[in-house]
């Protein structure tokens, strides 16, 4: 690694920049959007390991010898970092944006379903527990939303289960 940091060409040139070259880190932020990691982290975990490779380095005989030549490779670990770092910040944020955009879809289209009473082909799409949303009628008797379907009080638990008693947080 010391020799391509060291070498006559850019530790990261031009050609290195292409779609090929990031699309891991692109794909690993994505996945990390999903894994609930917060992008303040992910990027902290790059500066980290700029850092990490920057003190390993540092140790390098050629290193301690030539000091020029340690600014030299400090620079190139320092805008890999930050390339790398842009390279996971956008698709990351692209993904947190799509999927607050398709929540907000989802409530649109549920809500027209409940206040028709008929289910939209979204409303069919979601998920059986998402859709066994709960509301009271005017006798003051639970039913369920799902047309064609009525109980005279609310479904069991497992049915509306998760965070604070509510089946799907929209």
């Amino acid at each position: 690694m010391l020799a391509s940091l060291t070498d006559d060409h850019d530790a990261v040139s031009d050609q290195d920049e292409t779609a090929a070259r990031y699309a891991p880190f692109r794909d690993s932020a994505v996945r990390r959007f999903h894994q609930g990691v917060p992008v303040q982290a992910l990027l902290h975990a790059y500066r980290l390991w700029g850092h990490t490779v920057w003190e390993q380095v540092r140790q390098a005989p050629q290193i301690r010898n030539n000091p020029e030549l340690g600014l030299v490779v400090a620079g190139k670990i320092m805008r890999h970092v930050d390339l790398v770092s842009t390279a996971v910040a956008q698709p990351y944020l692209e993904e947190a944006s799509g999927v607050i955009r398709d929540r907000e879809v989802l409530r649109r289209d549920l809500l027209e379903a409940l206040i028709s009473g008929n289910p939209s082909p979204a409303d069919q799409a979601v998920p059986s527990c998402t859709r066994t949303t709960l509301s009271e009628s005017r006798s003051n008797r639970w039913q369920q939303s799902v047309p064609g379907t009525a109980r005279s009080s609310p479904p069991p638990p497992s049915a509306r289960a998760g965070p604070a008693g509510r089946c799907v947080a929209l």
